[in-house]
């Protein structure tokens, strides 16, 4: 099993006002080539836009083709 696709969302939570964001949640989707999609929370409170980039511009590159199941593997990798 490889991974295919990683995407990321930035969903925001409305404040008590109703107006703008109270906060912001990051979910990352990882697709792999046999059909499985497996999603995580990468929330970095104040600092959404930044973490989407490194995700998008650097961690989801480095990952596609790699094994989804090594997880110890992959999480070193990033840090």
């Amino acid at each position: 099993m490889k991974i295919t696709s990683i995407n990321t969302y930035v969903m925001g939570i409305p404040g008590p006002s109703g107006r703008g964001p109270r906060r912001n949640w990051i979910f990352v989707e990882v697709h792999t080539d046999e059909g499985l999609t497996g999603v995580g929370e990468a929330t970095t409170e104040y600092h959404e836009q930044a973490v989407v980039a490194r995700i998008g511009e650097h961690f989801a590159p480095m990952r596609v083709g790699q094994d989804p199941t090594r997880v110890t593997h992959l999480w070193q990798q990033m840090r």
